[in-house]
């Protein structure tokens, strides 16, 4: 998944997000069906690693496609629902482990849902952003007319026009993770907002591996750990409505690490396991929120040229913070609280950081790094 978040996310700069969105779900089906019915561990460990590198691309193109498709104003939806599903899915995963108890159809189901996804090819429509980006003004007038005539609106002749302080022109050259770094205002966002991704990751996967430490069914404490998530990310579309994405994204990381700081005071206390649930899932809630915060903040503040990239490049960082977490967990044998004392610190740390980024809720996307740079 590291190599891939940003691997695909670069070609999906060069040959448009909607072929590298499928290449990633045929990858991903394929490896899959592999792993189901793999004959012994070499094989499961090279067909899994396969289900890694196409998830990552499948996640981040995904994300970014659903974005560049609507206008300023409807973002915060897709945005955050795109997260709910995910949620969902977390919850139909324990539904189907608990109807399913052969781990290998229980792989081969969840390939053969995500195959599925194949046939809606001729739904989802290529970005005309980065068709217009691309200089195929064309094919962005025939989809842009199209969803307009859906939509019961007219099309202005404006709409084709990439617009910026310094009349910025289509771009036909390929970019690189070079490109991340070479520009101050480029360079400092993505050097927090990777920070950022990497401490809600790292917070986020610790409890949710936690997560049988609820006690009871492990079904059960699976599903409570996924339902916390929902009504986290509508709170979350209140938030970012009410308050702006900059205060939503860094106020949530800062809170789930103060839940963290609470947490490590009652862990491992007998008696004290109700305030050690409570305060672990309230961390979770607010990691949720910032998550999905995190994906809506990365699309508005990386220009279309590069944006791809720019959210493979946060989402190898939070694969760092997800490999991180199962081993922060184990630093438990040098004290109980010591594994939520580090998560807490990690996440004041990185809220604190994200809070200097600009405000980009219901500001229209930048399109090149040259017009970042004149708007900085």
């Amino acid at each position: 998944m590291m190599f891939s978040c940003w691997s695909l996310g670069s070609l999906a700069e060069r040959i448009g997000r909607k072929k590298v969105y499928f290449l990633s779900i045929g990858l991903y089906s394929v490896f899959a069906f592999g792993c189901g019915l793999a004959p012994n561990f070499l094989i499961f460990t090279l067909f899994r690693a396969g289900m890694g590198f196409g998830d990552g691309g499948l996640a981040v193109t995904m994300y970014v496609l659903s974005m560049e498709l609507v206008g300023p104003t409807e973002r915060t939806y897709p945005g955050v629902m795109c997260q709910a599903f995910f949620a969902a899915g977390f919850v139909l995963l324990a539904c189907l482990a608990y109807l399913i108890s052969s781990w290998r159809a229980l792989i081969v189901v969840g390939a053969v849902l995500c195959f599925a996804n194949l046939f809606t090819w001729r739904m989802i429509p290529e970005s005309p952003r980065w068709l217009m980006l691309k200089g195929r003004v064309a094919e962005a007038r025939q989809l842009l007319t199209w969803i307009a005539k859906r939509n019961g609106k007219h099309l202005l002749e404006s709409a084709f026009e990439l617009k910026g302080p310094g009349k910025v022109q289509p771009q036909s050259g390929s970019v690189s993770i070079l490109d991340l770094l070479k520009g101050k205002t480029i360079r400092l966002r993505t050097t927090i907002l990777s920070s950022h991704w990497c401490a809600v990751s790292l917070v986020y996967y610790a409890l949710s591996l936690s997560a049988g430490d609820l006690g009871g069914n492990r079904y059960f404490s699976f599903v409570f750990s996924g339902l916390v998530e929902i009504p986290s990310y509508v709170l979350t579309i209140v938030a970012l409505n009410r308050w702006g994405i900059r205060l939503t994204n860094s106020g949530s990381l800062l809170a789930a690490g103060a839940f963290c700081l609470l947490c490590a005071g009652f862990v491992g206390r007998g008696g004290a396991e109700h305030f050690s649930i409570g305060f672990s899932l309230a961390g979770k809630f607010a990691a949720s929120a910032s998550f999905a915060a995190a994906y809506l903040y990365a699309v508005e503040l990386f220009p279309t040229q590069v944006r791809n990239l720019g959210v493979g490049v946060c989402s190898l960082s939070a694969r760092i913070g997800g490999i991180a977490a199962p081993l922060i967990l184990l630093t438990d044998k040098w004290g109980a609280p010591v594994p939520m004392l580090v998560m807490g610190t990690m996440a004041l740390t990185a809220g604190a950081l994200s809070s200097v980024l600009p405000e980009t809720l219901n500001k229209p996307l930048p399109e090149t790094l040259a017009e970042l740079d004149l708007h900085s």
